[in-house]
């Protein structure tokens, strides 16, 4: 689910979770091994300048989206409303799921390390 915008899985949110659980599983060893702890999702911010690349490829490679992603970024990079809500609570049930829900058992870098002043 690397790129949730594209979303070719389903429409139905219950299916789009449990295809990208499978997904999940297949690799969370590989994810574990390499120490991940959580999952980060979320729907595309498209700029005017992103938008002008990401529309020609879309209508190239994916047409039958393009209709949708035309309407649904016509007033705004932003998305906000249901399809932002359903994908939020996707990958939060995800999250829950496959035990990537961001506890972290050490506090962040950034306060190990005191801050270092610069001589000026």
């Amino acid at each position: 689910m690397g790129r949730p915008g594209l979303d070719e899985l389903t429409t139905h949110s219950q299916q789009r979770v449990e295809r990208a659980h499978r997904v999940l599983v297949h690799h969370r060893d590989l994810a574990a091994a390499h120490g991940a702890q959580f999952l980060y999702g979320g729907v595309l911010f498209l700029m005017p300048s992103a938008y002008a690349q990401f529309l020609p490829f879309l209508e190239r490679e994916f047409p039958r989206l393009a209709k949708r992603y035309k309407k649904l970024y016509a007033r705004s990079a932003y998305l906000n409303g249901e399809y932002k809500e359903e994908i939020s609570k996707t990958i939060a049930e995800l999250r829950a799921r496959c035990a990537l829900d961001g506890r972290r058992d050490e506090a962040p870098l950034a306060r190990k390390y005191q801050q270092l002043a610069l001589a000026l």
